[in-house]
């Protein structure tokens, strides 16, 4: 038994007697016999499968001897790609479609395969004589396999890819830069920037101030403007494209300008030295812990600000006459208003 295209062993006969020839019939194509001297030698290489039960029968001489055997011509493995994609692409951590493969003449191995990611391997059924490659890669990368059959006859393989994308990334560039408070209508605001890798193509926003845009420029995604409403905006970014989604989030603080307004008392008193004027009081919103200032009372007229009432209230007996402008001026981190 020997695997076609395979010399055989050589098998060789004495003939006697007067034994002058010898004929043979159903030898492998590729096999012949040779005679020299007395010795009749069956040599070759076997070019076509099959069982050839053969014999040889001796020409001259009195009567015909015969001899018959038998060579076994055993075909090559063969394989040949039957479903599924040999070149796919798929997202990490997502299941590849089964490739499978249809066998001939191998072992009871059936057949082996090398270079697949992680996750993914290869399956022989030996009632159906198929190998299937199946799985889920948990690694991202370029895998180039091979198949190779397992048989004692010819190793037929065959190649294929597959390629893993991993899940795509948005970066922050800059720490820090998405949380941010700031006054309503200033250009103060620090540009955020990220970047975009692994496929992604694109950001969407939501919740970001008025006045404030995202712009995708190459792999980076900067957010700028000038915040024009107060508000607290928490922010997400989400990625469009590629594998996955990825997020990030952060928060703008649009801070509010200080105001200031007239509730009651006149703003133009005219008293005597020494009388107590009519009590003057403002309104206030968006200061801090001081409320405001005032400038330009005269002596024993004084301003007070009330923090849980949120107002601020000129009073008192003026011990000094003349004319005396005074100006009220909001403390506040953003635009301070005066009256």
């Amino acid at each position: 038994s020997l695997c076609v295209n395979t010399a055989i062993s050589s098998i060789s006969y004495t003939i006697g007697s007067g034994a002058t020839s010898v004929t043979a019939a159903n030898l492998p194509p590729g096999v012949t016999g040779t005679l020299s001297g007395n010795t009749y030698t069956l040599s070759g290489t076997a070019t076509t499968v099959g069982v050839y039960n053969y014999t040889l029968s001796t020409v001259g001489g009195c009567g015909v001897a015969t001899q018959s055997g038998s060579i076994t011509v055993n075909p090559d493995a063969t394989i040949t790609h039957s479903t599924g994609s040999t070149a796919q692409i798929v997202c990490i951590n997502t299941a590849i479609a089964n490739i499978e493969y249809a066998l001939t003449n191998v072992d009871a191995t059936g057949a082996t395969v090398t270079g697949l990611p992680t996750g993914v391997s290869g399956l022989y059924d030996s009632t159906l004589n198929t190998f299937t490659i199946s799985g889920t890669p948990s690694v991202s990368g370029v895998f180039s396999y091979t198949v190779t059959t397992s048989s004692s006859c010819g190793n037929a393989s065959l190649n294929g890819s597959i390629t893993v994308s991993p899940d795509v990334t948005l970066t922050l560039n800059t720490a820090g830069t998405d949380v941010q408070s700031l006054c309503v209508n200033t250009t103060s605001f620090t540009p955020i920037s990220y970047t975009l890798a692994n496929g992604a193509s694109g950001v969407t926003a939501i919740n970001l101030p008025p006045g404030i845009n995202g712009i995708l420029s190459g792999s980076t995604y900067t957010l700028s403007g000038t915040p024009n409403t107060a508000g607290v905006y928490n922010y997400t970014l989400t990625t469009t494209g590629g594998c996955s989604t990825a997020t990030q989030s952060g928060t703008i603080t649009v801070n509010p300008d200080a105001t200031i307004a007239h509730t009651t008392g006149s703003t133009a008193q005219i008293v005597c030295i020494n009388t107590a004027i009519a009590n003057i009081e403002y309104a206030l919103t968006n200061v801090d812990a001081t409320g405001a200032i005032v400038t330009g009372l005269p002596s024993g007229v004084n301003g007070l600000y009330d923090a849980t009432l949120n107002t601020f209230t000129i009073s008192g007996t003026p011990s000094a006459s003349g004319v005396f402008p005074y100006t009220i001026t909001t403390s506040s981190g953003c635009a301070n208003p005066l009256l």
